[in-house]
Formats: C-alpha cells, sequence, structure tokens
C-alpha cells in the first residue's frame, strides 16, 4: 500500500487546523522520532520504522 503513494497525495497542515480535523492523531505526534503510524476505523498500528535510520 504505502509503495502507491505519492507526493501528490498529502496535504499539508498547520498544527492548529491538523488539531480541527483531526484531533484523534495528536498522541501520535508525540511518538519519538523514526515512528510511523497508521489508523483505520477504530483501529491503529504504531511502529520504529528502523529503515529510516540506514543509508
Amino acid at each position: 500500500m504505502l509503495e502507491r503513494l505519492h507526493e501528490d497525495d498529502f496535504l499539508t497542515l498547520r498544527l492548529y487546523e491538523l488539531t480541527l480535523k483531526r484531533p484523534d492523531i495528536l498522541k501520535f505526534l508525540a511518538l519519538p522520532t523514526g515512528y510511523r503510524f497508521i489508523l483505520k476505523g477504530n483501529e491503529y498500528n504504531a511502529w520504529k520504522d528502523k529503515s529510516l535510520f540506514t543509508n
């Protein structure tokens, strides 16, 4: 799924706008650097992506 994402699929939001539109993801923004998350309905998955730190 992630392989099909394109930069045009993303929207830049200010933090204020994000808190209004998606207050459910604010707790995930506190994750340490290198973590990713996916939300689907009431379910979520968060993980450390070690590939972000390899060359």
